[in-house]
């Protein structure tokens, strides 16, 4: 099992943790929002958050008591001859550089967040609207260097919006002087009784 970042550690590095969870709005669906953009200085070698990376440490995230599975989108290269999506709890923290003969290490600065849930029971599930309740959260971490042409504001534009995660040139690699956008994207899910997944964007 790949080590653990403790929330309050991670929220210090980043402004991610408390952020999402105060912004998500439960059943609707988000095609990319910006968090923030957080400025990097130079980093030593033995800095902390460098190290956590090329230790592969994950971060721990729960939405209404279910803690998130992460996993890196299909195809990445991990490791020597390992590609994800290498799924666990938590959600992985960047991509080691240099040993994986890829240059710069990169920080997974987008994450794409499914949410699933189903009827729920009398008692009310936190953060959750009555009768409602989160059955699964995961997690696709990307790493994606934003431009002023990428995640707008008004997320009607972002409607669509995607790239190629194996796409190199347009990861977001860690380097002195660097101020990264932190952003997300949510979908919702209705399971039905039968298993199958409905879009909560189609039962509104």
């Amino acid at each position: 099992e790949s080590p653990k970042f403790p929330v309050p550690t991670f929220s210090r590095i980043h402004c991610v943790q408390g952020d999402v969870l105060a912004s998500l709005v439960p059943l609707q669906d988000v095609h990319c929002k910006r968090i923030c953009t957080k400025p990097y200085q130079q980093l030593p070698k033995d800095d902390p958050y460098l190290l956590a990376v090329k230790a592969h440490y994950r971060i721990d995230l729960k939405l209404a008591t279910i803690p998130v599975t992460g996993s890196f989108p299909p195809g990445v290269e991990i490791a020597k001859e390992i590609k994800g999506p290498f799924t666990e709890q938590g959600f992985p923290l960047g991509l080691s550089g240099h040993h994986q003969q890829r240059g710069k290490s990169r920080v997974n600065n987008h994450m794409e967040f499914t949410v699933v849930y189903t009827d729920g029971t009398a008692e009310k599930q936190e953060d959750m609207p009555p009768g409602t309740k989160i059955v699964k959260f995961t997690a696709v971490a990307h790493t994606f260097q934003h431009k002023p042409e990428t995640c707008y504001d008004d997320d009607s534009k972002n409607a669509g919006w995607t790239w190629d995660p194996l796409d190199r040139t347009k990861h977001e690699k860690i380097m002195p002087q660097m101020n990264t956008v932190w952003s997300y994207s949510v979908k919702w899910f209705k399971q039905q009784p039968d298993g199958t997944l409905v879009p909560a964007s189609k039962l509104k």
